[in-house]
């Protein structure tokens, strides 16, 4: 499969999840690849320091794949969906309620082999948390209007197969 073939099929499940944002691994490589404009400092370090970033977005990876999956290969700085949800989850939730570090990402995008999973547990995080997480189509000021000071973007990125093809030419 080569990486045209690989982002298309991606780009087919994707447009299955119309409430969760497809993200491309290109554009994610591309924009990663850009100086941050917030450098880190000690200050400002966390225990979960995004290494991606994708429009202007310090994004946290998300493998939402099996275990036997994960041992062949995960994408570097990705934490699995079981690690997100014992370690990262509650601090977010910590966030919303007093904005208290900014450090967290402040947008998780959920993968798997080609998009069909991840896009299903994007959607999951939306519906199962929605004081802490929203669509693409929800921006910072409705948040604001509806009384929570920060909000988590969710998108689903394409694959890791897109991922891997494309990352080798990078």
């Amino acid at each position: 499969m080569d990486g045209s073939s690989a982002e298309a099929a991606a780009h087919r499940y994707q447009s299955l999840f119309s409430d969760v944002a497809g993200i491309s691994s290109r554009e994610l490589l591309e924009d990663s690849l850009l100086p941050s404009s917030t450098p880190t400092t000690s200050s400002t370090r966390s225990t979960i320091q995004p290494k991606w970033r994708f429009h202007g977005h310090n994004v946290l990876l998300v493998d939402v794949r099996t275990d036997s999956e994960r041992d062949v290969s995960m994408i570097s700085g990705a934490v699995s969906l079981d690690e997100f949800k014992t370690n990262i989850l509650s601090s977010l939730e910590s966030r919303v309620e007093s904005d208290s570090d900014s450090a967290l990402p402040d947008m998780i995008v959920t993968y798997c082999t080609i998009g069909f999973r991840s896009g299903m547990e994007a959607r999951n995080l939306i519906h199962e948390y929605p004081t802490i997480f929203a669509g693409w189509e929800n921006d910072d000021n409705s948040a604001q209007e509806e009384g929570r000071t920060s909000i988590t973007k969710v998108g689903n990125l394409d694959g890791i197969i897109p991922f891997a093809l494309l990352s080798t030419w990078a």
